[in-house]
């Protein structure tokens, strides 16, 4: 599923179902990866010109919402500089699963025009040989297993519960 055709999916959906912000502008997410030195997935990126962060039945990627106190950047502050263990630099959370854990972009393992996405738990300290799990090899794998196929084994697109 190319991003185009994730967001033709997500617009499938009632609208009281999904969310699906504005495109966002190529600078400033550029200004994000010049600020912290790492670069975010191409295939992220290309997302991001056609929706800047979207929800979902309450599964949500993160946006460049430079003024949200709900983007990349703050969540990326906030696990980096205050909460305790803080995550390493090159890994960079983009979706919440609502218990003070996080999807992440681990921008050391590039893959093509992606990278691994790990699964941090907020509450575990990890050390040097013990590194957070990876989940999928690349967004898109994520964004079919998480946001597509679990979306459909438990509803419909007007957000009825399937038996």
């Amino acid at each position: 599923m190319t991003e185009f055709e994730l967001v033709e999916f997500l617009q499938k959906f009632a609208s009281y179902c999904v969310t699906i912000n504005k495109p966002v502008e190529e600078l400033d997410y550029k200004a994000f990866e010049s600020k912290y030195e790492l670069n975010l997935p191409i295939d992220f990126k290309r997302l991001l010109k056609l929706s800047n962060g979207f929800g979902l039945f309450g599964v949500e990627v993160f946006g460049m919402n430079a003024n949200d106190p709900i983007g990349i950047e703050q969540v990326y502050e906030y696990e980096h500089k205050v909460r305790s263990p803080t995550m390493p630099k090159y890994l960079v959370p983009f979706s919440p699963d609502g218990a003070g854990n996080h999807y992440c972009f681990d921008t050391m393992k590039a893959n093509g025009d992606s990278c691994w996405i790990v699964f941090w738990e907020g509450r575990y300290s990890y050390s040097n040989n013990d590194l957070p799990e990876v989940t999928h090899k690349t967004f898109r794998e994520w964004v079919m297993d998480i946001i597509v196929e679990e979306t459909l084994k438990n509803y419909d697109f007007n957000g009825n519960d399937l038996p």
